[in-house]
């Protein structure tokens, strides 16, 4: 009886190992479909990113072919007796970049870029009060591709630009208008 009990024991642990190995090989076969997806996965991902890097390296090669040229644009901008702005244009002042035509508003003064000055982008502007200006009017701007807007202030404060002469005494005084503008230019 013993024998034929081991028998039975030999049997189910054969029928066990079997049954083990047949999963054991089916796990197997499982990671070895995701293992293979997985690489394929990441076949197609560097695929990507080397397509991606390409066109990358395509733009920085395009961009190295332009060259960013400054260009200084200067005026002086006036008020006239009557508080009406201008540029000055004179036998001793001359605008350069910068056209004499201007919009003036109760709230800013619009001078506008002219005679091929660059509008790619927009550099810096710079304005200075001289004669009677000091530090008690000044000008603050916002510089676009096409010109910029001029708040006046007086003693900090934002004033309609036509007012001028009620915070100075009617006489000289005008803006040193210095901007530099960019453009792009294929080498």
């Amino acid at each position: 009886m013993l024998a034929w009990a081991i028998g039975i024991v030999v049997v189910a642990l054969g029928i066990g190992a079997a049954y083990g190995v047949l999963r054991l090989v089916e796990v197997l076969d499982l990671n070895s479909l995701r293992v293979a997806t997985l690489e394929q996965r990441l076949s197609d991902t560097e695929t990507r990113l080397l397509g991606a890097e390409a066109s990358l390296l395509e733009a920085a090669a395009s961009l190295a072919e332009l060259e960013a040229r400054p260009m200084h644009l200067v005026a002086i901008l006036r008020p006239d007796e009557d508080g009406q702005w201008f540029i000055q244009n004179d036998v001793d002042h001359r605008p350069f970049g910068i056209d004499t035509y201007i919009e003036q508003t109760p709230d800013s003064i619009k001078i506008f870029t002219c005679c091929g000055a660059p509008r790619d982008f927009a550099g810096s502007i710079q304005i200075n009060g001289d004669d009677q200006f000091g530090t008690t009017i000044t000008g603050h701007a916002n510089l676009g591709t096409g010109g910029a807007t001029i708040e006046v202030r007086a003693n900090g404060v934002k004033i309609d630009p036509a007012d001028i002469w009620s915070y100075l005494p009617p006489g000289g005084g005008n803006f040193w208008i210095d901007m530099s503008m960019m453009s792009a230019v294929a080498n």
